[in-house]
């Protein structure tokens, strides 16, 4: 585990967010509503296969010599638009990435979601990249399908991608993470979002089951893996005891944790996100190089 401190700048930022919207129905888009513009001049494009669609988003000077899947986070109900995570990734890692937009809840619970990451690696396939060039990252939710996709691919004898990143996921919907109590109080979400997130989307489905809760799968031959999380977050545990699994599986493992932060960090403009952008961007670059 590499444990990243905390600048004090951004410690006094997020004491504040935290006292402002700790407690509010929808915690993602009270800090979205404190994003300013994008962080870098980003282009677009439509991608649609069969069911699924997307986009394509191109940083300066993204190049076609691999692929970065991307998953976003908004607790699989709500859409999240190219320039909050997408676009930092396609400049920071100077690929390809492809925003899924995959179908959302309550309307399509699991397994739609999960369905349509898979149906979109499949097109990727068929359209010529190869899955040793193919890179699957998720923040929050997307985290979760992100490691979900892993198993399943695994299970169904699936070419595996060259690595795949997890920011924040949700491993256990059985909530038994220590931090969930631990960190109620220092994270801008609470046990009641996360409670509200597990009811919409696995609907009927099994909370212990895997994949769709990640840490119920066994996680041996999943590719290497970059797991990041804050220590603040009520979710921490979720996404310590995963890469304590899998590296206890023989999977390679980088384990990032960043002093203070709180779920969503990732996406202020913090100096703890440019961190954790550059430690992306290192990792995809090892992994495809």
């Amino acid at each position: 585990m590499i444990s990243h401190p905390a600048t004090e700048s951004d410690l006094r930022t997020v004491a504040r967010l935290v006292a402002e919207i700790h407690g509010a129905a929808d915690s993602g888009a009270a800090l979205l509503s404190r994003l300013g513009g994008p962080a870098a001049a980003f282009a677009t494009r439509p991608f649609r296969s069969g069911s699924v669609r997307g986009e394509w988003v191109a940083g300066p000077g993204s190049s076609g010599d691999g692929v970065l899947l991307y998953l976003h986070s908004r607790r699989f109900q709500f859409d999240e638009p190219a320039g909050v995570y997408a676009a930092r990734l396609a400049v920071a890692t100077g690929l390809p990435v492809l925003h899924l937009h995959y179908r959302l809840a309550p309307e399509n619970p699991y397994p739609a979601a999960l369905e349509d990451v898979l149906e979109t690696y499949q097109a990727l396939l068929a359209q010529g990249t190869p899955a040793g060039r193919i890179i699957i990252a998720g923040h929050s939710a997307g985290a979760t399908l992100t490691l979900s996709a892993l198993l399943a691919l695994r299970d169904r004898g699936e070419p595996r991608p060259a690595a795949a990143v997890a920011i924040s996921p949700i491993t256990d919907f059985t909530l038994s993470g220590g931090s969930l109590a631990a960190n109620d109080g220092r994270d801008v979400i609470t046990l009641a979002e996360v409670h509200q997130v597990r009811s919409v989307y696995l609907g009927s489905a099994d909370p212990a089951g895997p994949p769709q809760s990640p840490l119920a799968g066994d996680c041996a031959g999943l590719p290497p893996l970059l797991i990041a999380c804050g220590d603040a977050e009520m979710l921490r545990d979720d996404a310590v005891r995963f890469a304590d699994r899998a590296v206890a599986a023989g999977v390679p493992v980088d384990l990032e944790v960043f002093e203070g932060m709180p779920h969503g960090f990732p996406v202020l403009s913090l100096d703890a996100s440019r961190v954790l952008l550059s430690r992306v961007a290192a990792f995809a670059a090892a992994r495809l190089g």
